[in-house]
This record gives C-alpha cells, sequence and structure tokens, in this order.
C-alpha cells in the first residue's frame, strides 16, 4: 500500500520501548496537575501499546491470547491517544515530528502483520482495512505539521 511517508519504517516491540524512554517527559515537581495526569496517561498508553505490540509479534504457547479482533482496535486507539497526548505535551517542531511519525511506524508495523494473516487465510479482510484506514490517519496527521490548513 502506498504510503505518505517511505522513510518512515516499521517499529519493532523494542523500539516502541525505546523511542518511549527517549521520549516521555518526566514528571517535575512544578508540573500543573493537569499536565502531572497528561503524562501519566501518556505513559499508561505507552505501557498498553508495549505490551500489545509485543504480542502481536509473540508466538503463544498455553492459554490461547485474546483474539486479535478484539485487541487490535484498541491497540490502534492507544497508539491514536497517546500521540495527540504527547502533542499535548511537547512545543518543539521535532518533538511533535518524532511523535507523530511514532504513530505512523506502530501502524505501519500492524498493518503489516494484518496484512500478511490476511494472504495467509487466518485473519479477515476487514482487520487489514482497520489497521490500514489508522495508518493512513497517522500519515494524514503528520502530512498536517507540514501543511497546516490554509496553507
Amino acid at each position: 500500500m502506498p504510503s505518505a511517508f517511505p522513510d518512515i519504517k516499521p517499529l519493532k516491540p523494542e523500539d516502541v520501548e525505546a523511542f518511549a524512554a527517549k521520549r516521555v517527559p518526566p514528571v517535575l515537581e512544578s508540573d500543573s496537575v493537569e499536565k502531572k495526569i497528561l503524562k501519566a496517561k501518556l505513559r499508561v498508553a505507552l505501557n498498553q501499546i508495549a505490551n500489545e505490540f509485543a504480542s502481536l509479534h509473540m508466538t503463544h504457547t498455553g492459554p490461547p491470547p485474546p483474539p486479535y479482533e478484539a485487541t487490535t482496535p484498541e491497540l490502534l486507539r492507544s497508539v491514536r491517544e497517546a500521540v495527540a497526548t504527547a502533542l499535548l505535551l511537547v512545543d518543539r517542531p521535532e518533538d511533535r515530528r518524532a511523535w507523530l511519525e511514532f504513530g505512523v511506524g506502530v501502524c505501519k508495523t500492524i498493518e503489516e502483520i494484518f496484512v500478511e494473516r490476511v494472504k495467509r487465510g487466518i485473519e479477515r479482510p476487514s482487520m487489514a482495512w482497520l489497521v490500514r484506514r489508522y495508518r493512513l490517519d497517522a500519515e494524514l496527521t503528520r502530512i498536517a505539521l507540514e501543511f497546516p490548513p490554509g496553507k
């Protein structure tokens, strides 16, 4: 599927954790209550992303995991929410770009996984379409950074 950002590569689970470790702002004593809550919300979303994202890459043993159609929509919403929350916390254009590209990279990985699962006949095409819509939304949001409405 074409991408407006072919240079943004799909992320691996370890990339998600490394990005979070580098980009999540620390909670400061001087932060307002709102800012402290936003930072906590961002950490929760990133923990959920890391956990669910890693499970997409694992070979499961033991009890079967929840079906992907139950967990993937929530994972995609968490990616969108983490990026939106981070954008409320950062001011520098390069930080905004990094968070927007993080969203695109995670969605590209999830899309790759589901397209492959559809090709193998183990997933419904509608799941790949859902994931693709989220990736395209992430790309549109990234484009808006370069080309704000009205410019």
